[in-house]
């Protein structure tokens, strides 16, 4: 199956980078750093991924005359002058979205999304992760985007009531209840609790004495 298949890793690709180019035996120039290319045989396009079997290095122009040009390219760079950005594969609308599919796919393997989750366990991704988030929404147009995108959300009928459940169904748990109890005890030991408990009390004794008051 293709989610067993072993995905080269950024150090195996580093090493058919620094090959000779398997069509016309070139080796790559390091002064100019003109390194080979992964080119996968069954193309991105077409659900191809980079794996060992299906991955093999190609010089530029060997690379250029896989993807259907001339091996010098000059379509390249007279495209780049028109103002045409990014990868020359993608200014085709059918294959970049031919590309867009085969990506969602291999992102959802079974393996990459396995590698994913081993990577956000490391403690130098986390902090990295953490930072960024931190840096971000210290920004004030952040903090009021996600806001008002949490009242949003919370206004919700459904996430009322998803909340509501989730509150009752913990309250079931003995664990809950006591953990709950102890921080009421511990809010009302504190001597400005209690004050400020007094005072509501005094003031709702005050209004149902108006309210009795009243004919």
């Amino acid at each position: 199956m293709r989610g067993k298949q072993h995905l080269l890793s950024s150090r195996e690709k580093d090493v058919i980078r620094h090959s000779v180019c398997g069509q016309c035996k070139a080796e790559p120039i390091i002064e100019n750093e003109e390194h080979c290319h992964p080119h996968r045989i069954i193309h991105g396009a077409d659900g191809g991924l980079y794996t060992a079997a299906n991955t093999v290095p190609r010089c530029p122009s060997c690379h250029d005359i896989e993807h259907g040009g001339d091996g010098t390219a000059p379509f390249i760079g007279a495209a780049r002058e028109a103002g045409l950005k990014g990868n020359p594969k993608m200014w085709n609308d059918e294959v970049k979205e031919r590309h867009r599919t085969a990506t969602k796919k291999a992102m959802n393997c079974p393996e990459v999304r396995a590698r994913h989750l081993v990577a956000l366990a490391l403690p130098e991704r986390k902090a990295r992760i953490s930072a960024s988030v931190k840096k971000v929404m210290a920004q004030p147009e952040m903090k009021a985007k996600h806001r008002a995108a949490t009242r949003k959300a919370l206004a919700h009928p459904q996430e009322k009531k998803r909340r509501s459940a989730a509150a009752k169904k913990a309250w079931k748990d003995p664990r809950t209840r006591a953990r709950y109890c102890a921080a009421i005890k511990e809010a009302f030991g504190r001597p400005e609790m209690r004050v400020k408990m007094r005072r509501a009390a005094i003031k709702r004794s005050w209004i149902q004495r108006r309210k009795n008051a009243c004919p």
